[in-house]
């Protein structure tokens, strides 16, 4: 049974020694967990869900895995601005890349493609804040 998303909830709630704890709920549970807890929730879902989508890709199930032009330029932007070396390569094959690629790039690294393609997404503090030359 599927439940809607809207029923899904988060609140961070900080102490005062600088922890914070996330509390997450839908009708019937709640889970709290410390930054590291979520951490490592979060890297074990994006491995889970980056495995599921190269599965479901390689059967030829799974076409929601995209990106908007719009977004995809953002992205490319953003990682040429602040990625580290690897990043700024990654983003030259993203600008390249035809549709079954870019989906391909977009699954196999997903964490990327969230990051930087988030409108909201600055990173003012990051050690490389160089734009590759055209």
């Amino acid at each position: 049974m599927e439940r809607p998303l809207t029923d899904l909830s988060f609140e961070v709630i900080p102490f005062e020694d600088g922890d914070q704890v996330i509390l997450i709920k839908m009708p019937g549970h709640k889970l709290n967990l410390n930054i590291m807890q979520a951490r490592f929730v979060c890297g074990w879902l994006l491995h889970y869900l980056s495995v599921y989508d190269a599965h479901m890709s390689e059967e030829g199930l799974d076409e929601r895995v995209s990106i908007s032009d719009e977004a995809k330029l953002r992205m490319i932007a953003a990682m040429r601005k602040y990625g580290g070396a690897f990043v700024i390569e990654l983003a030259d094959l993203f600008e390249h890349a035809d549709q079954e690629n870019l989906r391909r790039l977009c699954i196999a690294f997903p964490e990327y493609v969230m990051k930087y393609s988030d409108p909201n997404f600055v990173d003012p503090g990051s050690p490389n804040v160089k734009e590759k030359p055209p």
